[in-house]
């Protein structure tokens, strides 16, 4: 199967086009002065039990039916997707949640789930024969966007937002990226203007800004599809830690591609979980329409953003969902939660699971009996903003007597 039957729509008017360098927008409602983004739709296939994806041996591109990249020469891989479905086997007890599991994205090759967008984004570069690509980030999706872009052979400049972590920005360098810290607020209008000025290809988000990209977004979708490939059902509900919420409503997107395949009876709730000071999807639902808030400083830095997209808000509200704030010590607790489960998750990811914890205390999960928690990112890039541990590990000279009084005041029997 190919992607070849791909077009780009508007939701705002009837404007409907092929595959092409869409980053201003629906150029009708351009014309109005209007932002209409436009979003990729695949044609529903005859057979209703047609699945868009193949076995996992495939990898990320098995799904390449419902990805805008139809040129297969210009699909690039370093073997994302197919992460592991854990179920847990602690922490879902003690919650009364016996079917909890965690999506672990961290597993990705640049440890985020930034690689899926990534993927799709970078390679619609190539194939529309760009050979310059910008991007404002965090540092996830910098080193992300870094990567690919090697592999494509492109030059890449990130636009790194102040107190990006320093292993991030070493990794977009290992890339041949070059990140720039932005000190001043306003990074976006800087990736606008090497767009139009200078004609790069902006491997940016999917949001309401005059220029955006409407690519990437395709590329989150395979997370749905991998959860319910490995669990052969769909979950009761999906939760994520959300900044703007592009994977939320990309995930979303899947379920209801699946849906409107035959291949699903049902959807999930979707459930998005920020950081307190910066819970704009929550304030959104509440007030009926977008919100834009000053997030205060968090430990769930990556996720800390001022505005969500409109897509995300949508989502959780159609899916019948919820959205859930979340402060920093319950973050930092469910990260270290984690621990017990073998896994090894950035803060702002274990903002999901303290959510959790959260509607699970309210009394808000009950009729959830499968719960998916997708960790959007490793521990091991945003370990420098962790408090430090040195002074509380033992030291000994290296006596057999040592080691066991050490052992004892540990609480452990030799």
């Amino acid at each position: 199967m190919s992607g070849l039957g791909v077009t780009f729509s508007c939701a705002r008017c009837d404007f409907r086009g092929g595959l092409d360098a869409w980053f201003l927008g629906c150029p009708e409602c351009r014309r109005r002065g209007e932002i209409g983004l436009l979003e990729a739709a695949y044609p529903v296939h005859a057979r209703p039990r047609e699945a868009p994806f193949g076995p996992a041996r495939e990898g990320f591109w098995g799904y390449a039916a419902r990805l805008p990249v139809p040129d297969a020469a210009s699909r690039l891989t370093i073997g994302e997707g197919n992460t592991p479905l854990v179920r847990s086997r602690h922490i879902g007890l003690s919650l009364g949640l016996p079917e909890l599991l965690f999506k672990c994205e961290g597993a990705n090759p640049t440890l985020s789930f930034k690689d899926r967008y990534a993927a799709v984004t970078v390679s619609v570069a190539k194939s529309l024969g760009y050979k310059k690509v910008v991007v404002s980030s965090t540092g996830n999706y910098g080193a992300s966007v870094a990567a690919y872009a090697a592999v494509a052979g492109l030059a890449c400049v990130v636009l790194c937002a102040d107190g990006t972590p320093p292993l991030a920005l070493e990794q977009i360098i290992h890339y041949g990226g070059q990140p720039v810290v932005i000190e001043g607020p306003d990074r976006f209008s800087l990736v606008e203007y090497l767009v139009s000025e200078y004609g790069w290809f902006p491997a940016g988000l999917f949001l309401e800004t005059p220029v955006h990209n409407p690519f990437g977004i395709e590329g989150y979708k395979t997370i749905a599809w991998e959860i319910v490939r490995d669990l052969d059902d769909v979950p009761d509900a999906v939760v994520f830690p959300c900044a703007r919420g592009n994977g939320l409503y990309g995930a979303w997107k899947g379920f209801r591609e699946l849906l409107d395949l035959g291949i699903v009876g049902r959807l999930p709730r979707m459930v998005a979980c920020q950081p307190a000071g910066a819970s704009t999807i929550a304030a959104s639902l509440e007030a009926g329409s977008q919100v834009r808030l000053q997030p205060s400083p968090s430990v769930a830095a990556s996720i800390n953003e001022a505005l969500a997209s409109a897509r995300a808000v949508e989502a959780v509200r159609d899916s019948d969902g919820c959205a859930v704030s979340v402060s920093d010590d319950a973050a930092l607790e469910a990260a270290r939660s984690l621990g017990a489960e073998g896994l090894w998750a950035e803060v702002s990811s274990a903002v999901a699971l303290a959510g959790v914890e959260q509607l699970v205390a309210a009394g808000d999960l009950t009729d959830y009996s499968r719960v998916v928690v997708v960790l959007t990112g490793s521990g091991a890039r945003w370990s420098a903003g962790a408090p430090d541990v040195r002074p509380e590990v033992p030291r000994i000279h290296g006596a057999p007597t040592e080691l066991e009084a050490c052992l004892m005041r540990s609480g452990i029997t030799p």
